[in-house]
């Protein structure tokens, strides 16, 4: 998303100053006291923070699947198994994967990291029996999997949770900059940078 942000810069003559972290439930109180301009870390669009937040034409997608430790497959055959007081989900304050957790799995028992935290940190907590699984997208658990083989594992692969659209968040009231980083993110798409990024 970096690298994204940085070509964005380039084709709209805009300089992007990475300015602050912020932790994910903190992004549209940050936005909208003009602490940021865009949280630029790539958000998945939402309705629920789509009220106070306006969020870019899609740069990609992520779609949302459950992990579970190496020999777990308890929840292969049904996902619905998870929705149990005896399953504890790994989430995050304030993220999607905490809503997702609330919604499809609500008997389920959630261990929630802070708002800072990590989709590496969500997966150490399964591996270390903090939980039983977590939600996050195929890119961070590969990497994980990579890293530390024979630990965790991906359940269900063709039945993701969700398909969330990879966008730049920016403040409601901000129609005028969400129209600039809409106009360059289309030009990226058709000139094929974002495709050459991803490939990277």
């Amino acid at each position: 998303y970096v690298e994204y942000m940085e070509a964005l810069g380039k084709a709209t003559g805009l300089k992007i100053e990475w300015a602050q972290e912020i932790g994910w439930a903190d992004v549209p109180t940050a936005l909208q006291a003009d602490k940021v301009d865009a949280f630029c870390a790539g958000t998945w669009a939402d309705a629920k923070r789509g009220v106070q937040t306006a969020f870019t034409k899609p740069v990609f997608y992520n779609a949302i699947e459950v992990y579970a430790r190496e020999g777990d497959v308890r929840f292969d055959k049904d996902l619905n198994l998870i929705n149990d007081p005896s399953v504890t989900i790994v989430t995050l304050d304030g993220a999607q994967v905490a809503d997702i957790a609330a919604q499809d799995f609500p008997k389920a028992n959630t261990h929630a990291l802070p708002s800072m935290g990590t989709d590496a940190e969500q997966l150490l907590n399964v591996v270390n029996g903090k939980g039983d699984i977590t939600f996050t997208n195929h890119g961070p658990a590969l990497s994980y999997m990579k890293a530390n083989p024979d630990k965790i594992r991906r359940v269900a692969p063709n039945k993701p949770l969700r398909v969330f659209s990879v966008t730049t968040a920016v403040n409601i009231k901000e129609q005028e900059l969400l129209t600039v980083l809409n106009t360059a993110t289309d030009q990226l798409h058709q000139g094929g940078m974002i495709d050459k990024i991803l490939d990277k």
